[in-house]
This record gives C-alpha cells, structure tokens and sequence, in this order.
C-alpha cells in the first residue's frame, strides 16, 4: 500500500469516528456516564501494540455505578487477537501508581476487529466516584497488527507526565500478557496518545 493511500485511509477512518461521535451523543459531556477526554479533543489515534497496556488517567466528574466500557477502533486488528481487554484501576495520588484492578472486562476477541466503537460489558458493576483519579486500560495481545485506537495526541511524550499534582496523562505499560492486578510507577513509559474512553451506567 502506498503512503499516499494509508494516508488517505487514516484519514477516511478518522472522519468516520467523528461522525461516530456525533452519532452517539458524545460531542458534549453526557448527562449519564463519562468521557475520560472529551470527543471534541479524541482527533487523531495510535497502534495499541501488543502486549503494551495503555492506560488514560481521568479525574471522575460524578458519582455513578458503570457497566461498561466503550473504546473506539479507528483502523481494526489485522487478525483475531490472542486477547482484548479493558479495565479500571485506582490511582495513588501520592505517586501516580495503579493499585487496584477495580473493574474489567472478560476476554473477547471480536473486539477492536473493524473501524467503529466497541462497547463491552464489565465482569460486575464498578462504583465510580465523583472526585476520584482513576486509570482506564486497553490491552491487546495479539501475533499480527495491532488496532489503532482513538485518542488526543500530545505534541511531546513528556507533556503526559505528572504536573501541578496532578497524575499523568497517559502511560503504557509494556509486557502484559494480561491485565495486571496493579501498576508500579517505574513500570510505566510515557506515551502520547491518550485513548478516548466512554464509561456507561
């Protein structure tokens, strides 16, 4: 393929998630549920290799029980993946760790597959809490190439690191083979891409 069609390809699948956006209500932040970032901002995406789980840190703006979690593919898997899964984690606002796995998805491969958002349902509801720092999470495991992701891109890795006490941005997490039960702060790397995640009741 050449870089003028994969451009133009890229660019056809991020015109058709924006219109998904429309769509589905989630150009403003949504009476019920939750944004991690706001769609207005979710205009670009990146590859969630394998292996590497990815991870958008979000302040929680109301109180509320989830159900599911909705990530959206801008260019799907090239092939069934080994595993797809999404999850929340609590963050220490002391050092910006992830440590607790607090709500998640069972294994489904069909996900991520084709261009479009992909709502999956959490193994059991999960309480958020307004006020609360939390970490969304997308892994991929998987022996051919790896989805794009809909995500706000940083001009600069460093722009997602900790500031004004606040925790980052975004991180990956390279090595997993599975969701892990919780996170290190030295086993995060920064990244520039964080991920467009929509939390449903």
């Amino acid at each position: 393929m050449s870089p003028i069609f994969e451009r133009a390809s890229a660019q056809a699948a991020l015109a058709a998630h924006a219109a998904s956006v429309q769509m589905h209500g989630h150009d403003f932040a949504p009476t019920a549920g939750e944004e991690t970032i706001s769609s207005a901002h979710s205009n670009s995406s990146r590859t969630n290799a394998t292996g590497v789980m990815r991870v958008g840190f979000f302040q929680a703006k109301r109180t509320e029980t989830i159900n599911s979690m909705v990530f959206e593919a801008v260019t799907g898997a090239a092939a069934t993946p080994t595993l797809v899964r999404y999850g929340i984690y609590s963050v220490n606002t002391s050092d910006y760790s992830l440590t607790a796995l607090l709500a998640s998805t069972g294994n489904d491969t069909t996900l991520l597959a084709a261009t479009g958002p992909y709502e999956k349902a959490l193994s059991a509801p999960f309480s958020k809490v307004a006020g609360t720092w939390y970490g969304a999470a997308i892994l991929v495991v998987t022996a051919a190439a790896a989805p794009t992701i809909a995500c706000a891109l940083l001009s600069t890795a460093n722009m997602s690191l900790p500031t004004h006490g606040r925790p980052r941005k975004v991180c990956n997490v390279s090595g997993q083979a599975d969701l892990p039960a919780s996170v290190a702060v030295g086993s995060m790397t920064s990244e520039t891409g964080i991920p467009y995640v929509v939390l449903k009741p």
